[in-house]
């Protein structure tokens, strides 16, 4: 019996920015279908264009992935015996593989001027043909070519498309799609300039990688037919991937995110910066195109142990930041103290004064009404920052003037330690002596000791502002109560 072949995936990002949301969502697919099979994950960067590149694009790409818990099993900082992972370290093999198609006839010089190709575009679209180029070079001579040769004349090199075949194969998401011949045009594989195209590319470094399963976003079914023509004329029909093509994913507006957005939240190193637990955002982004029945919050294990590509939807994904909010909200309830407060502390970082000894306390006591840990350095500096009772405030007060009094009597002596259970037995206590409870108990004293008429558990609150605060405030609230 023939062994079964490693399942082998990649994801293949141009260094031109940041980690997007849809790149980041077709690594996680891939990633994520390679560990289902026991299979190795690849990053491969394309960084031929030179123009678009930035500068330690792909260390950076390489770092989101790492942050959201996906690491290559291959990669340039992790390299195995199938690289280089760089494409422009691989411009000798492309040459290589370049001059074998055309010395096998499969492939042809084309020495049109970029002139030359504009007009003969904009005369087909005039004529409501399709702007393909019109093969004018497919069957030059030898004589002919030689003397172009001879006279400098630059040139690329583009594919010789069959002219009698369909490109069709079975889409891993999509079912059967085909394109006729017709619908193709003979592409360029080579520029003047030596640098492979695209499709060219991928396809060398894909057999070279020995890649047998791709899982990309659906802009690429139009690069299929193109991709598939170039196997069939180099003979490497049997290292065709199977290709599966992602939806889209799109905004409010239902437009697909775009990698040109300014927004934070349409970037893995935003929603890093923001401090949005990796598990969580793992856990969204694997729900954008994918689902297991009705259960939404799964552990990166579970996901890989759940998901197949059968249940992967061709339909629009929704990117729906409220979902996100929600499922990190729950990510963080089920933290460990220990575990949330070393996650937050490297996101709550504004300097808080005098309370800056109070932030831990102020962390967990809003543990489970966080969307991101950055939320907590306005939620702390709204919570501290000085304020004084208005006029309506006052009025209120009145009402209760009693059981504020019983509150200052019965206020825990300096001697006592103040925690949360000295402040729950306080409480407690007032609630028995006044005979109060609910609203009319809690709603003054709130109002009272922080100054403030809504917010987390007052046993939190009393315990993050300190005792001293507390007992100013009261005595500043009586005092306004009695018109002093």
């Amino acid at each position: 019996m023939a062994k079964e072949k490693t399942i082998r995936t990649r994801y293949a990002p141009s260094p031109t920015g940041f980690l997007h949301i849809g790149g980041a969502r077709t690594a996680l697919f891939n990633y994520v279908f390679a560990k289902k099979h026991h299979g190795k994950f690849i990053l491969r960067i394309e960084d031929t264009d030179e123009v678009r590149n930035i500068e330690g694009g792909h260390i950076s790409l390489d770092s989101d992935l790492k942050f959201l818990g996906i690491f290559p099993d291959e990669s340039f900082f992790n390299p195995g015996s199938k690289g280089p992972y760089l494409q422009s370290q691989k411009t000798e093999r492309y040459l290589e593989i370049c001059e074998e198609l055309l010395n096998q006839g499969k492939a042809y010089r084309c020495f049109c001027s970029e002139k030359e190709l504009e007009e003969a575009k904009n005369s087909a679209i005039a004529n409501n043909s399709p702007p393909f180029y019109s093969r004018k070079c497919r069957n030059l001579t030898e004589e002919e070519i030689q003397a172009k040769l001879d006279d400098d004349i630059p040139y690329t090199v583009r594919l010789k498309v069959d002219l009698k075949k369909e490109y069709k194969w079975k889409d891993l998401v999509r079912g059967e799609i085909a394109f006729q011949e017709h619908s193709l045009q003979d592409y360029v594989i080579m520029r003047s300039n030596k640098v492979p195209t695209y499709n060219f590319a991928v396809v060398v470094d894909d057999h070279d990688m020995e890649i047998n399963y791709v899982l990309r976003g659906e802009e690429h079914i139009s690069n299929t037919p193109f991709q598939l023509a170039t196997y069939y004329a180099l003979g490497w029909e049997d290292s065709i991937p199977q290709f599966g093509h992602l939806s889209i994913i799109v905004d409010d507006d239902k437009k697909k995110l775009s990698k040109r957005s300014a927004n934070e939240f349409h970037f893995i190193s935003g929603l890093d910066k923001k401090g949005y637990p990796p598990e969580a955002i793992f856990n969204f982004l694997a729900l954008l195109g994918w689902s297991n029945g009705e259960e939404e919050i799964f552990s990166v294990d579970e996901i890989i142990k759940a998901f197949n590509v059968e249940s992967l939807s061709p339909s629009p994904a929704f990117y729906d930041v409220k979902k996100l909010n929600w499922i990190s909200r729950k990510y963080f309830q089920n933290m460990s103290p220990s575990h949330y407060l070393n996650f937050v502390k490297y996101h709550f970082t504004v300097d808080l004064g005098e309370f800056n000894s109070k932030k831990e306390l102020f962390a967990l006591a809003n543990k489970k009404n966080i969307d991101c840990a950055a939320q907590l350095n306005e939620m702390a500096t709204d919570f501290y920052a000085e304020r004084s009772l208005s006029s309506e405030n006052i009025d209120f007060l009145k009402n209760h003037f009693q059981l504020l009094n019983l509150a200052k009597d019965y206020f825990p002596m300096k001697s006592e330690a103040w925690d949360s259970t000295t402040i729950r037995n306080y409480l407690k206590q007032l609630m028995q002596i006044s005979g109060l409870k609910g609203k009319d108990f809690f709603r003054p004293l709130r109002l009272a000791f922080s100054l403030l008429e809504e917010g987390f558990e007052l046993v939190n609150v009393m315990e993050c502002l300190g005792r001293e605060v507390l007992s100013r405030n009261l005595d500043s609230s009586l005092s306004l109560i009695r018109g002093e």
